[in-house]
């Protein structure tokens, strides 16, 4: 009997010993395969949007354009700070830390309701952007007058405005409390619902699942009808300059240059922010698709590395902006070359 005794007690330690280190490799794994290049891609983004607002400011926001990707700029680096108070939250923070369910439905609450609030309208603006090239493409005297500065301001602020409204639901069923965990013997954030709460938060996480994935579906649309009309406008240009000179031009120099960079950046946001619309369709057509729920460690990683790729985006806009725009490459040069040849 002591013999069996001491075999299964050997057996029972070498198997905890096992888990373990399995639990050692995978936390190892989880920081080299998602918080070292987080960390990394999250410190480039913070830096390149940093110079954008700077450069855009220099350059005075008084174009539609200007303005909007001024704004895109600001918002990105509001999701910055969500992003990184949410890697606390990820894996393999969150496996190590123990973190319980609430603390996952409170960080969905304070961090990833407004982190996403930031992505969709980050979104909505190269939408409302993409939309407005369009109509210049087609109808460009009419729509300079229309389209004003002002236009675009109030424009964005009803996009703004829109984004945070949809996180009301969340908020008016949940409210924050100081609860104690037994299992932990420790207090810590905890929440208070009222009622249907469960039932909202599903509806409202859904909810903005479809904006996100409505919202690419209608800037693939508008990309491609501008794609289209700057290759018919151009051969319609050349066709006419042989006729007519160089002066019948259906679009100026200034227009075509700001079409491509707009079609630039709409084509990279829509490369990458492909992972983040095929997780908004996971959570559309999966029920237990959350932080909490039964397939929360494939949400977890899906998560991340969507919001790496959106990091990915915000960084590599500096370089479009600054190899296609020469308004943006000269600023550029004098606020940050010369202090260096300096």
């Amino acid at each position: 009997m002591k013999e069996d005794d001491e075999l299964l007690n050997k057996s029972v330690y070498k198997r905890r010993i096992s888990t373990e280190n399995d639990n050692v490799n995978d936390f190892d794994l989880d920081i080299i395969v998602i918080t070292i290049p987080t960390t990394l891609v999250v410190m480039l983004d913070l830096m390149s949007n940093m110079i954008n607002i700077l450069v855009f400011v220099a350059q005075g926001l008084e174009t539609s354009v200007n303005i909007s990707l001024f704004t895109i700029s600001l918002m990105d680096l509001v999701r910055i700070v969500f992003l990184l108070i949410s890697i606390f939250y990820l894996k393999p923070f969150a496996d190590l830390m123990e973190v319980p369910e609430s603390l996952f439905e409170v960080f969905y609450v304070t961090v990833a309701s407004p982190l996403g609030s930031a992505i969709r309208i980050t979104l909505h603006i190269t939408v409302y952007i993409a939309i407005e090239r369009c109509l210049c493409v087609v109808f460009p005297i009419k729509i300079k007058r229309i389209i004003t500065r002002k236009t675009t301001v109030c424009i964005i602020l009803a996009i703004i405005g829109f984004n945070g409204v949809t996180l009301y639901p969340i908020y008016s069923v949940y409210s924050l409390s100081w609860d104690f965990y037994f299992l932990r013997n420790s207090s810590g954030d905890g929440r208070d619902f009222l009622k249907n709460w469960s039932e909202t938060l599903e509806n409202t996480f859904l909810f903005h699942s479809m904006l996100i994935v409505s919202g690419l579906g209608t800037l693939v649309v508008y990309t491609a009808l501008l794609v289209d009309q700057y290759a018919r406008r151009s051969e319609w240009r050349k066709t006419t300059a042989r006729h007519f000179g160089e002066k019948r031009k259906c679009l100026s120099a200034r227009d075509r240059k700001t079409m491509k960079l707009v079609v630039a950046i709409a084509t990279l946001l829509i490369v990458c922010f492909t992972p983040t619309v095929v997780d908004s369709m996971i959570v559309i057509l999966t029920p237990d698709y959350y932080f909490w729920e039964g397939y929360s460690s494939l949400f977890h990683y899906l998560y991340n590395i969507s919001l790496q790729c959106l990091s990915i985006n915000s960084t590599l806009n500096m370089f479009i902006y600054y190899k296609m725009s020469t308004r943006y490459r000269n600023t550029f040069k004098e606020l940050f070359c010369s202090k260096l040849c300096l």
